[in-house]
């Protein structure tokens, strides 16, 4: 991957740690990657290549990188080797291992896309959704209903994600859900989620994604994007729903009031923001329009990340997977050698926090 691609990457933690402001100081990123290499490379943008000052410098510039063995983990994705795109990187994959690339004390996590930036507090944001849908319901109920928090997808139903005819997918569906209506249930958009990443582990949600990926791999046709459908099929019965703008897709920006009113600004398709020029044929006729209200916006970060000879790594990939840990900072740093990534336990209504920006 490119040298913009790494640039993309930090300045969307620095995005997310600027919008925390003073909570930036309970923020412990934490970045897995695919292997030494990347893991070297890194630490060295990490430690050289980031300008940024006060507390959102130092939270970007404290990350923990933690390497994870690419090839064991795809060999637990059917169908994936012969996937011709780009989300078949392990990067992609990684994310259906959450529950085990962190560490047990983990309980939750906030993970986000890295082709984004960050308006909102997702500290905040953290906490609210920790107390009000994961820590208040199992508290009444003896267990909550919804394992993670997300945007609907705007106009999007399941069946405009999934063939949910394809007799596969029926069988799977019906397994567990009873509505003749599945193709109506709302789809959303997995670029942005808050996971209680207790019950992840607890329901084995990995698992129940490698089943679906089994089916694809069956039936290469029944979804199109490769790891945003079987999230959504695991998942869309028990999905705490965000207001939409916590996922606004850059390409629905129509004016400066569109960009402003983000609180997550997601350039979830080809272009990205730090494209020097947008690929003619990947473009609708519009896409200048939107790229020039919103380019300005990811600038402004990406002014604070180095582009010296030194910060560009031509020959990686680009790391997939960052975490942010929303815990209280003193508990964070007592333990950070030996836990490498996210807490749990301990402050905070519940449980410790975390977050993930994945590309």
């Amino acid at each position: 991957a490119s040298a913009e691609q790494w640039v993309g990457l930090l300045t969307s933690m620095l995005s997310a740690a600027t919008a925390a402001s003073s909570r930036a100081a309970r923020m412990q990123f934490v970045v897995l990657v695919a292997g030494d290499a990347e893991a070297v490379a890194l630490r060295h943008l990490l430690n050289n290549c980031v300008t940024s000052g006060g507390s959102s410098g130092r939270a970007v510039r404290a990350t923990i990188v933690v390497s994870f063995n690419a090839g064991v983990l795809l060999k637990r994705v059917s169908g994936v080797g012969g996937a011709n795109t780009e989300l078949a990187y392990p990067h992609n994959i990684a994310r259906f291992y959450i529950g085990e690339l962190l560490p047990t004390r983990t309980t939750t996590a906030v993970y986000i896309d890295a082709d984004t930036i960050v308006n909102g507090d997702v500290v905040q944001l953290h906490d609210d959704v920790v107390k009000n849908h994961f820590v208040a319901i199992t508290e009444k109920n003896g267990d909550a209903d919804a394992p993670i928090a997300a945007v609907a997808k705007r106009n999007a139903t399941l069946s405009s994600l999934v063939h949910v005819q394809d007799e596969l997918v029926v069988a799977h569906l019906h397994a567990r859900l009873q509505s003749a209506a599945i193709g109506d249930m709302m789809a959303f958009n997995a670029g942005f989620m808050v996971l209680d990443v207790a019950r992840w582990r607890a329901e084995r949600v990995a698992e129940q994604l490698e089943e679906w990926m089994a089916v694809r791999a069956q039936r290469t046709t029944v979804w199109r994007h490769l790891t945003q459908a079987p999230l959504v099929l695991a998942l869309l019965d028990r999905v705490a729903w965000l207001d939409e703008r916590w996922n606004v897709a850059a390409s629905s920006c129509q004016n400066d009031h569109d960009v402003s009113e983000a609180l997550i600004l997601h350039w979830s398709g080809r272009v990205k923001p730090w494209h020097p020029s947008p690929p003619a044929k990947q473009l609708a006729r519009d896409t200048h329009h939107w790229q020039a209200l919103t380019a300005d916006t990811w600038r402004r970060h990406a002014a604070h990340v180095t582009r010296a000879a030194g910060c560009t790594p031509l020959v990686l990939y680009t790391p997939s997977v960052h975490l942010v840990d929303v815990e209280r900072r003193e508990h964070v740093v007592a333990e950070a050698a030996a836990a490498a990534v996210g807490r749990g336990g301990g402050g905070g209504g519940g449980g410790g926090g975390g977050g993930g920006f994945f590309c």
